[in-house]
């Protein structure tokens, strides 16, 4: 949902168990914060990282990343621009 008077957008995401997301934007700003759960990331780099509740995560600048392995995590995101 972008913010009013700015060109940010917030959302909360659940991602279920078993879940493989791709995020990350190469035109955006993409920041992921879990709020519950866990998971674990990789880039095409070939980086893996795993997260945990209260982690913060963001988009590379050089391609998407993944998750995957998840068991089950909420995350809040946050994307500039926003996503119209």
């Amino acid at each position: 949902m972008p913010l009013p008077g700015s060109d940010v957008a917030v959302s909360e995401v659940e991602l279920a168990a078993g879940t493989r997301a791709t995020y990350g934007q190469p035109e955006r700003l993409e920041i992921l914060y879990c709020i519950d759960g866990q998971g674990f990331t990789d880039t095409e780099t070939g980086d893996h990282h795993a997260v945990v509740a209260e982690a913060r995560c963001g988009s590379p600048r050089r391609g998407p990343a993944r998750f995957h392995r998840v068991p089950g995590m909420r995350v809040m995101r946050v994307v500039a621009p926003a996503v119209r």
